[in-house]
């Protein structure tokens, strides 16, 4: 765990792009308080959320998720440290969650369905660094119910296996002081292009 970067010294060395992508007219207002949130206020995916967009603004009971700086400092580490592309993404993703407030109050829920047909999950250890680790087996799916399946059930499937793994992410960051990121395992063993294609069709 102690070679994953400290989340002081991160905070400290993008203080200024963080607080330019505060100040930013478009997320004045929208986002919570400076600081990043004790785990203990900061509830899962779909749970103990409001359904309404206009509860308090980036807190742990907001439906668009904990919005501190833990979450603007993935987006300015993401962007290389440049201040006006975190804040244009901070804008897109708040967008996007704000007209998706019912889908993303259903992520934790949806997880026993798509485990019953998706062999996708986060394994129950962690990397001796303490970070998540998450495997896909696609060609260990059950394809004729994959088949059935419409786009739009694949495509929010795939969103809440995501965002259940990337909170696991946050959460392990808010616990150890840590930056914490998701290791993803693919196992492509067994699996055709063409197969998997022809039992969508």
């Amino acid at each position: 765990l102690s070679a994953l970067p400290l989340l002081d010294d991160l905070l400290s060395e993008h203080a200024a792009a963080l607080s330019a992508v505060r100040a930013h007219p478009n997320l004045v207002g929208r986002l919570g308080p400076r600081g990043v949130s004790q785990p203990s206020a900061v509830s899962p995916p779909g749970e103990g959320q409001s359904s309404s967009a206009s509860s308090s603004p980036g807190g742990g009971d907001s439906p668009l998720g904990v919005l501190d700086d833990l979450f603007l400092l993935r987006h300015v580490i993401a962007q290389g440290g440049d201040a006006a592309a975190a804040a244009k993404a901070v804008g897109e993703a708040l967008d996007w969650r704000s007209e998706h407030v019912d889908l993303i109050g259903r992520m934790q829920g949806m997880q026993p369905e798509v485990h019953a047909v998706s062999p996708i999950g986060m394994l129950p250890w962690l990397t001796l660094d303490g970070q998540p680790v998450m495997v896909a087996m696609p060609a260990a799916g059950d394809w004729d119910v994959l088949g059935r399946k419409s786009d739009q059930w694949h495509l929010e499937a795939g969103i809440s296996n995501r965002a259940v793994a990337f909170a696991a992410c946050d959460r392990l960051s808010r616990e150890s002081g840590r930056l914490v990121r998701l290791v993803l395992i693919q196992d492509l063993t067994g699996t055709s292009v063409t197969t998997a294609y022809r039992q969508r069709r």
